[in-house]
């Protein structure tokens, strides 16, 4: 089963945007249990980059739809489903992107009415498509 993982990037020091020593603490621990990853895409913010670096260990690919100015959350769907065309039988792939973008992606994939409870996603939380587009947060 193809499989994309879109996650919040971690805690953010407000003076340098990079992840705090705490947020970095927090990938490593998550890395031990999170699956192996085909590739690796991220917003172009400086956290985020740096959120998947310490996820994966090898360098990601920025991309503008996961970016925090997109926050209708159609970009980042767009970029979940290219992905998982992209991906062969039983990969993964990684995304690190916003809260602003995986709220209303989360919305659009579980096609919720906008009137029910907004998910709340705090670092490094998010949800995993799968190939038959079902959602489920992790």
């Amino acid at each position: 089963m193809k499989r994309i993982f879109a996650l919040r990037h971690a805690e953010k020091n407000i003076l340098t945007g990079s992840i705090t020593k705490k947020g970095e603490e927090m990938c490593h621990e998550l890395q031990r249990i999170l699956p192996t990853f085909a590739f690796t895409l991220c917003s172009e913010k400086k956290r985020c980059y740096e959120t998947a670096l310490h996820l994966v260990n090898t360098e990601p690919q920025a991309d503008a739809r996961a970016n925090i100015e997109h926050d209708t959350g159609t970009e980042l769907v767009a970029l979940i489903k290219e992905t998982l065309k992209k991906l062969k039988d039983n990969e993964n792939a990684l995304i690190v992107t916003h809260k602003p973008c995986l709220i209303p992606a989360f919305i659009l994939l579980q096609k919720k009415n906008s009137q029910e409870e907004t998910p709340h996603f705090g670092s490094l939380q998010g949800f995993i498509v799968d190939e038959k587009m079902k959602v489920k947060r992790i």
